[in-house]
């Protein structure tokens, strides 16, 4: 099932201040080119934000540019985050809340 979500938004502090919903679901991290990982949380805003203060740790070239994101709960959240690993196989597959 291609990505449904929120369209690109840059990969910044103040992008995702002002566009992270802090709400459960699945979001993305990608560049122009590949995605880099897909993750789910309880708060997505509090997990796009340790992503972007742990930026650094990120060794793929090149890193992430932008995310996106789809408000789900309960368990539609772990089986879309498993859908969209198995179809777009990301440079990074998360088996915690957070990657790095």
């Amino acid at each position: 099932m291609p990505w449904s979500g929120s369209v690109a938004i840059p990969f910044t502090v103040s992008s995702v201040y002002l566009h992270a919903p802090k709400v459960s679901g699945v979001y993305a991290i990608f560049s122009d080119k590949s995605w880099i990982c897909f993750d789910e949380s309880d708060d997505i805003y509090e997990s796009l934000m340790e992503h972007i203060w742990k930026r650094a740790s990120w060794t793929r070239n090149p890193g992430p540019k932008y995310f996106a994101f789809e408000p789900l709960t309960g368990t539609a959240r772990g089986l879309r985050k498993q859908t969209l690993n198995a179809e777009y196989s990301p440079a990074f597959v998360s088996h915690d809340a957070v990657p790095v």
